[in-house]
């Protein structure tokens, strides 16, 4: 792909204009370089290689290019050599190759005698680089879910180490695969970088199975959690229930007695035993309330349980209240107090209320 920065450096040359380059400008590029360190045959064929990659340039095969301005710098190196390299490697999005040998220019130390072509590439080789870091794309590649400090990441089948997944990573334009795995539990994104892009990959690892060795000891899975909810909750329920029953038989024992007694009201020698009926039919019937409660708040978290039903294709818990709006929230309460029959006060019902 030809950029913009590599066709300000040709545009306008026309095939007569690289044959009047290549008679003079060649000339300079090559013979510059130190006398003595190359023998006249190295320089002839270096200029010959360097002048048929500009001709390769023109004709946008940055790839041949490529290699013959490498054999000619291998010839004859020199910075007038190595940035146009550089140009063609930032032409073929090599990025980091590119800013590597324009940096390698950029280091290059120049003696008093050095040619001025060898000063220009070197100043050119400033402002191309800072354009080019401007438009390397990064990826900032992060792993969550259990087990997330333990993964084994990798970028196109090449690790990486935990260090790097903490800061931004540089690279070329192209297609990648992230990969991060821990046991048999593993999760892949794919993306393509564009020039100038700035991506964070989140890999979001699969929970483990509950009898997979790398799941964490403190996981916990929230509808077995539910489940067990539900499970003391019916517990408590039916407890109360036999309390609930127990004592309502002792209500109606004396009750019995009471009405005997106290046809038209209790004396006082029969006040206490009155209270002891009203608190013990208190009791009954707020034991029978709990059982009710726990039956019901048991029934309701074992239902909707996450992944309760998974196993029959249906929905979750959640799930199932995401679809329908369906809320339930149980409330317990006394209907009312009134006077009862032993000249005693006591709630007269209970009842269950949810929203829905």
């Amino acid at each position: 792909m030809r950029r913009l920065r590599l066709e300000a450096h040709v545009r306008g040359m026309t095939l007569t204009g690289w044959m009047v380059f290549a008679l003079t400008g060649l000339a300079s590029m090559i013979d510059a370089s130190p006398a003595g360190a190359q023998t006249s045959s190295d320089r002839a064929t270096a200029r010959k290689l360097a002048g048929q990659a500009i001709a390769l340039m023109d004709a946008e095969d940055y790839e041949a290019a490529l290699d013959a301005f490498r054999e000619a710098d291998t010839l004859v190196p020199a910075p007038t050599l190595k940035i146009r390299i550089a140009r063609c490697l930032d032409a073929l999005d090599r990025m980091q190759e590119a800013a590597s040998v324009y940096r390698e220019i950029i280091a290059t130390e120049l003696t008093a005698r050095a040619p001025e072509p060898h000063r220009r590439a070197r100043r050119d080789a400033v402002p191309e680089l800072a354009s080019l870091l401007a438009e390397v794309p990064s990826v900032l590649v992060t792993v969550e879910g259990e087990g997330a400090e333990n993964a084994s990441v990798s970028m196109s089948g090449t690790p990486l180490p935990p260090e790097a997944l903490s800061e931004r990573q540089p690279l070329d334009p192209g297609v990648y695969a992230f990969t991060a795995q821990v046991g048999d539990r593993q999760v892949r994104e794919e993306l393509e970088l564009t020039r100038g892009q700035k991506v964070r990959v989140v890999l979001v690892l699969p929970p483990p199975r509950p009898d997979d060795p790398n799941r964490s000891p403190d996981g916990v899975d929230e509808g077995n959690a539910y489940r067990l909810g539900a499970y003391v909750s019916w517990g408590i329920g039916g407890a109360a229930l036999i309390a609930g029953a127990a004592t309502g038989g002792v209500v109606l024992s004396r009750r019995g007695d009471l009405e005997t007694r106290c046809p038209d009201g209790c004396l006082p020698a029969d006040h206490d035993d009155a209270r002891a009926f009203n608190d013990t039919r208190i009791a009954s019937t707020a034991m029978f309330a709990v059982a009710g409660a726990g039956a019901l708040i048991g029934t309701l978290l074992y239902v909707f349980a996450p992944g309760s039903d998974e196993e029959d294709g249906g929905t979750t818990g959640q799930a199932a209240a995401d679809a329908t709006g369906l809320e339930v929230r149980p409330w317990v309460e006394a209907l009312g107090w009134g006077s009862t029959d032993a000249s005693g006060w006591g709630p007269r019902g209970i009842a269950l209320r949810g929203r829905f």
